[in-house]
């Protein structure tokens, strides 16, 4: 599953994969070594295959790693 993290209201967004069926796990791991409040924008069904066209994507707006500006 691919989710969109963003950070606070406004702040940048993690594209990321994670297994199976639940981003609940990952945002909560996610949320512990940042002082921001997280929140899931949204999810999709795909692979890494799918991760990294959306990271080819928006390549334009890449931070660093896997976080954009929204």
């Amino acid at each position: 599953m691919i989710y969109f993290i963003q950070m606070g209201s406004s702040g940048p967004i993690k594209i990321g994969l994670t297994e199976g069926c639940s981003v609940v796990p990952r945002l909560k791991g996610m949320q512990t070594g940042n002082p921001e409040i997280l929140h899931c924008l949204s999810t999709l069904a795909g692979g890494l295959p799918e991760e990294q066209a959306l990271h080819l994507q928006f390549h334009s707006q890449r931070i660093r790693g896997e976080w954009f500006h929204p």
